[in-house]
């Protein structure tokens, strides 16, 4: 119960600990659905190197975007490098 307790004030607490949350939820998913498929190999040598892709390289990539997307930092270094050219320098503590 104490452990519980730990987690939910590390939650409340950390300002980005909602994305993690958020990508730690998105692993459990991607799991769930790697064990309740089978896999089958389709044993055609024309169609192992997709199939291969779609079930193993694809669902990590979407996941890694995502994670990034979700991120506080990225929203920020975007606006960073979107401000318009000008006088105005770029702010060097946000983009390094």
């Amino acid at each position: 119960m104490e452990r519980l307790k730990l987690v939910l004030q590390y939650f409340q607490s950390n300002s980005e600990s909602i994305s993690n949350g958020i990508c730690i939820v998105l692993a459990l998913v991607s799991v769930k659905l790697y064990t309740s498929f089978d896999f089958k190999c389709p044993c055609l040598p024309q169609y192992n190197k997709l199939y291969s892709l779609g079930v193993m390289i694809i669902p990590p990539i979407i996941l890694f975007f995502l994670g990034v997307l979700i991120n506080r930092h990225t929203g920020v270094m975007m606006d960073e490098w979107m401000r318009p050219v000008g006088n105005r320098s770029k702010n060097p503590a946000v983009v390094k």
